[in-house]
């Protein structure tokens, strides 16, 4: 093959190959991005079931009051950093009876890692629920 040949044609290649590189990239990024945030999501998810679950291990005990799980719940968020999230308490009065918490905090406007994602992808809140048994003598 002639040289001015080999030339052209590696000249083609790489112009095609950042045609390619353009196509590709917008869509590669957009999936990175969905892969970090739906990490970050899962990641959240399981603080804020730890911290009803923190609630509700306070809630089962002899004489615990919803004073009690509530600090233990918020207690647990603070260490996640996660801010503006609603407590429900549906405390037990005897043994055996059940202690319920629920966690629930706005993801969209609120703990999104990137941003970058539409809402309607991402839910819109996190919602977490635990039910223990109240202990006794």
């Amino acid at each position: 093959m002639a040289r001015s040949a080999v030339k052209t044609r590696n000249r083609r290649e790489r112009g095609i190959e950042c045609l390619e590189f353009v196509i590709v990239m917008p869509v590669m990024l957009i999936i990175l991005f969905g892969i970090m945030e739906y990490g970050w999501m899962l990641t959240k998810a399981a603080q804020l079931n730890n911290a009803a679950r923190d609630g509700a291990r306070v809630g089962a005990r002899e004489g615990a009051t919803a004073g009690d799980i509530s600090a233990a719940v918020t207690s647990r968020l603070a260490e996640a950093n996660i801010n503006g999230a609603t407590v429900n308490i549906t405390p037990g009065a005897i043994p055996g009876d059940t202690v319920t918490v629920e966690v629930t905090v706005a993801y969209v406007g609120g703990l999104e890692l990137t941003g970058y994602l539409p809402d309607y992808v991402l839910p819109e809140q996190l919602r977490s629920q635990v039910t223990m048994r109240k202990e006794g003598p």
